[in-house]
């Protein structure tokens, strides 16, 4: 969201770019392609058409033909409960740097958690404070050094 794109002074380091996005789905895509209904769900406080990650991937999306649900403009608050209650209980996420969809990743049912590998890696070699003041700098360290045994099971692309 808007966090993001530069309003919290971090120059988008946190951005994850569509490359990813589209290695992610890629990936399920392959995975689960004697499935017929798949549903993907974009969940972001920000759809805005002219942001590049959301928009490729969103027509990404809509090329590959998967059943879609797209965000609207209305930041209503039970918009959010909704978005948090379907990644809380989904199969699988897409997970941007988020702390909201790093918790649902936590919360709700075992689920698959596709996290991008080159923004996890980054905190095995630089400082990374700019990430945060509260600790998930530590979360992402200790959950690349013990991935095998992670109560988080993430997946790296």
């Amino acid at each position: 969201g808007g966090d993001f794109r530069g309003a919290d002074g971090n120059q988008q380091k946190e951005v994850h770019h569509f490359d990813f996005y589209k290695k992610a789905i890629d990936s399920i895509l392959i995975e689960n392609k004697n499935k017929k209904n798949l549903f993907f769900f974009i969940s972001t406080d920000d759809p805005d058409e002219k942001y590049e990650p959301y928009k490729k991937t969103r027509d990404y999306l809509i090329k590959n033909k998967v059943f879609l649900k797209l965000p609207t403009q209305n930041h209503n608050p039970k918009e959010y409960i909704f978005d948090f209650a379907n990644l809380a209980y989904s199969d699988i996420i897409i997970s941007g740097s988020s702390t909201f969809a790093i918790t649902a990743g936590m919360l709700g049912k075992d689920k698959k958690i596709i996290h991008s590998k080159s923004f996890f890696n980054q905190f095995l070699i630089n400082d990374c404070t700019w990430f945060s003041s509260m600790g998930n700098t530590n979360f992402c360290k200790d959950l690349l050094k013990n991935l095998e045994h992670a109560y988080y099971n993430v997946t790296l692309v």
